[in-house]
């Protein structure tokens, strides 16, 4: 698509202006999306009310994702400290190369958060998207990924100017705290006195800014529902986002009161690391506490509980794929929850545990356009029949989840003519049928009898991750065999070369093309000899399966394509008895490659991509050069004065005097 075109989906997801109050101020816009993310389902005052996401009223996206923006109140006064120290021409905490690097970072600060403004700064960011690729990235957003890397830098730095300011040398005790208050400010220099008083009229500002946005209470409660809040939870919302002020309030006042301390020497010498705990202990409560709606808590020992059609399907799960029947009455309770736990608690997270393979992508948002044609070539949609069965055939989709009573009905109408579903059975002949029910009360350890009060579980309003499947021979749901999938490994004696992809597809797509006697190959191989006496095709087994290397051992009676009913992909490469070998591009999308007779090792294995590896590691280089370049021509520090960082502040005041002296004799002149 064009970059105009694609001007609306690239930027959904933009930061609105607003919104970067969220930087300072964690929940002032909410903070999870409205997807209830806890297993008790209850209303949350925390959701996300703002305008990530947003296209509009009935786009059907709106605020899918909520964002955490936060960086805390401490590291953004002591970052903003470092900049406008940086900033001194004379007098400045940091030397000339650390102020540049301020500078720069200071700078990426700047940028990131005007392209994570996207739409909604749209004269600018125009100007990113018009470059090449630009228009490629979707989510402006994550621009503010990188603005925490550079506030990161920044606080770093300021942290080291308040250490070698304030911290690093004793500063002699006068007294109490006033005491000590009223000597430095006697001898504070103008940028110290200037960075009090704006501390103290930010929080005067800030205080005023939380009484008016109290009192407007009653107008959020009315604008929540506009943006798909309800009702019955816009007065709890917008509590919370008003209590919001009231932490970054209390917040703001301790990093001010901690800073001031420091400046005036409470914190200096032996006691810095006293200050440093302190420091450390603010971070920790503050980024804590905004953290905390993040976290999810799950009881693993629940989650993972033993489930005996999942141990069914993960009996040599690279043997076979997984999938799921739709037809089904949608009244059916048992139906419902079986698709429910299909897609989330199985597909998401006990396949992926068991290693069981699914048919079904878990995310897809953006499908390989190899996988696009070829679901298109061959009509793979349930309300295709013939596209439908030809996927299950050709991805290896043996077993599916579905009705017991569901077997006519796919036998008659998706494969009236070989009828080769069935339930599927155990090794002694029971049918593997099912019904769900609620996972059974399970030992917990001490940790997770607590996690499991924190979830707030409630038999009353279950999650489908609370369900597990009871063996009964008569039950409702069943695992149905499709018998007619292709083996994960076969071998196959006639190939056709089919270099015309259209060609390949619409031959594919014909239910009368056998794919189990013949294999279209894209790549121009030998024809296979002509038919002779049958001694079989052979044998062929998968010894090891791992995602990036597979090996099989083959006993081939007559040449023929060993085809894997998995994907195709240029990085694979094949080795056949240890030698390289030509890997054919087979069925569109699968791969294979051609042995003759004898008994052959057979390795697939995915190599790397080397040159991004060569990117990535002479980036390293250079910057490791770098930071030897930076290390070897370090500028020598000026000489310490024995009176430690009071002598200095009175210096820097002096230098400041001794400036400014010369304006006043030209105002008296």
């Amino acid at each position: 698509a064009t970059r105009q075109a694609r001007w609306e989906q690239a930027t959904t997801w933009s930061l609105p202006k607003s919104e970067v109050l969220q930087i300072m101020v964690p929940g002032v816009f909410g903070y999870r999306n409205n997807w209830h993310m806890y297993d008790d389902d209850q209303p949350q005052d925390d959701q996300y009310w703002g305008l990530i996401g947003d296209n509009g009223p009935g786009s059907g996206l709106r605020r899918l994702s909520g964002t955490g923006l936060y960086a805390g109140v401490f590291v953004v006064m002591v970052s903003l400290w470092g900049i406008l120290q940086s900033l001194r021409k004379d007098g400045s905490r940091f030397s000339p190369i650390q102020r540049r690097a301020v500078w720069f970072w200071a700078g990426v600060l700047v940028v990131t958060t005007l392209l994570s403004f996207g739409k909604y700064l749209p004269f600018f960011y125009r100007l990113f998207y018009a470059l090449p690729y630009a228009s490629t990235i979707r989510n402006p957003t994550k621009f503010m990924h990188v603005f925490s890397w550079a506030l990161m830098i920044v606080f770093a730095y300021g942290m080291h100017g308040l250490f070698v300011a304030y911290m690093e040398n004793p500063v002699k005790r006068v007294g109490g705290f006033l005491a000590q208050f009223k000597a430095w400010l006697a001898s504070a220099i103008t940028f110290e006195k200037v960075w009090l008083a704006g501390s103290v009229f930010t929080i005067g500002i800030s205080a005023v800014v939380w009484v008016i946005y109290s009192g407007k209470m009653d107008d959020l409660v009315k604008y929540l529902p506009t943006v798909d809040i309800p009702p019955d939870e816009a007065a709890g919302i917008a509590r919370f986002s008003i209590n919001s002020v009231g932490w970054f309030i209390l917040f703001l006042l301790l990093t001010v009161g901690l800073l001031l301390f420091i400046f005036i020497g409470r914190f200096s010498g032996p006691r810095a690391k006293w200050g440093g705990a302190l420091i450390a202990l603010l971070l920790l409560v503050d980024l804590g506490r905004a953290d905390k709606p993040w976290i999810m808590y799950w009881d693993t020992a629940f989650k993972y509980s033993d489930d005996p059609i999942i141990t069914f399907l993960a009996d040599k799960p690279h043997e076979h794929r997984v999938g799921a029947l739709v037809w089904a009455d949608p009244k059916d309770q048992q139906f419902s929850m079986l698709y429910s736990l299909y897609g989330t608690a199985w597909k998401q997270a006990l396949f992926w545990y068991h290693n069981i393979q699914c048919v079904d992508i878990v995310q897809e948002p953006r499908v390989g356009q190899d996988k696009f044609e070829f679901m298109q070539g061959i009509g793979a949609d349930p309300r295709n029949p013939p596209g439908l069965l030809r996927e299950w055939e050709l991805t290896g989709t043996r077993y599916l989840l579905g009705e017991t009573g569901v077997v006519p009905f796919l036998n008659q109408k998706l494969d009236p003519q070989k009828q080769r579903f069935k339930l599927a059975q155990f090794p002694d002949g029971r049918p593997v049928a099912f019904d769900l029910t609620l996972k059974p009360e399970i030992s917990y350890t001490p940790g997770g009898k607590f996690i499991n009060a924190l979830l707030k579980r409630e038999v009353s309003n279950p999650s489908s991750a609370d369900f597990t499947t009871v063996l009964n021979t008569n039950g409702r749901l069943a695992v149905v065999e499709f018998t007619g999938a292709l083996p994960r490994a076969s071998l196959i004696p006639n190939w056709r070369v089919s270099t015309n992809d259209a060609e390949t597809l619409q031959t594919l797509a014909d239910p009368n093309f056998d794919v189990h006697q013949t294999v279209l190959v894209a790549d121009s191989i030998t024809p296979p000899p002509p038919p002779g006496p049958n001694p079989g095709t052979g044998t062929v087994a998968i010894t090891d399966y791992e995602p990036k290397r597979i090996v099989l051992s083959a006993d081939v009676n007559t040449p023929s394509v060993l085809l894997m009913a998995d994907r195709y992909n240029p990085r694979w490469e094949v080795l056949v008895d240890g030698k390289p070998d030509h890997l054919l591009r087979c069925n569109f999308v699968e791969r294979g490659v051609l042995l003759e007779p004898g008994k052959h090792e057979v390795v697939f294995r995915m190599t790397g991509d080397y040159k991004t590896f060569a990117i990535s590691a002479g980036a390293e280089v250079l910057g490791l050069l770098l930071c030897g370049f930076l290390v070897m021509t370090k500028e020598p520090e000026p000489a310490k004065s024995d009176n430690g960082s009071r002598s200095t502040a009175a210096t820097n005041e002096k230098t400041e005097a001794a400036a400014e002296s010369p304006k006043r004799k030209s105002k008296k002149t």
